[in-house]
């Protein structure tokens, strides 16, 4: 049976510390740890998930690393086990890039959180956008013009649909870039819409005029 290059203790519980044991997908966010009857004692249902596999064969799995960057933490994201489990069964859907936008998110999330008092989430239409949208950073989306008058140039010629990769987004502006043209752009965060591409299985941004 081959070994697994798997996380050390301090490594799974810097993992948990730095999302405050909130799983980091961010459209669950459930809590990760709690009290057991026995007072001395607490339940944790969070997962140290290897963002590229720990073994030849596993999910994302990448030749190209060392077994010391497949156990460090930055080969790592702190999931609930209903998220660790989603994410393996879907690779085409979870790939790396989203894995590691996840991460980036939950971790700033909670660095900004540390310290305030709990309010009540009153989050805009504009902040869950962007919190989605920000999760698709680094990855590779499909880009659509819902109007056909609002046709796209981006690969030097009309054309309703394009692949973009998302770079940043704000709660006004997303911001992307075309490969292979070596194109950067904005779009107004109001007329982005977030959908699904289903020939290619990734997500989709769809801009309306």
């Amino acid at each position: 049976m081959q070994s697994r290059d798997e996380f050390l203790k301090g490594i799974k519980d810097a993992l948990a510390d730095r999302v405050a044991r909130r799983c980091s997908n961010p459209d669950c966010q459930a809590i990760t740890s709690g009290p057991q009857t026995d007072p001395s004692r607490a339940t944790n249902i969070g997962v140290a998930a290897h963002i590229t596999a720990a073994a030849e064969g596993g999910p994302r799995y990448d030749s190209s690393l060392s077994a010391e960057q497949r156990s460090a933490a930055e080969n790592g994201i702190w999931l609930c086990q209903n998220c660790a489990a989603l994410i393996d069964r879907d690779t085409t859907r979870f790939t790396v890039e989203l894995l590691r936008g996840w991460k980036s998110v939950a971790e700033d999330r909670a660095r900004y959180s540390m310290g305030k008092a709990f309010q009540p989430a009153t989050e805009t239409e504009s902040q869950r956008k962007m919190k989605k949208i920000l999760a698709m950073k680094g990855a590779m989306v499909t880009l659509r013009w819902l109007n056909a008058p609002e046709h796209s140039r981006l690969n030097g010629r009309f054309s309703s649909e394009a692949e973009i990769m998302v770079k940043d987004c704000d709660e006004d502006r997303l911001f992307f870039h075309v490969p292979g043209s070596g194109t950067n752009g904005t779009l107004p965060l109001e007329k982005v819409m977030i959908g699904y591409d289903d020939q290619r299985q990734r997500d989709a941004l769809e801009c309306k005029a």
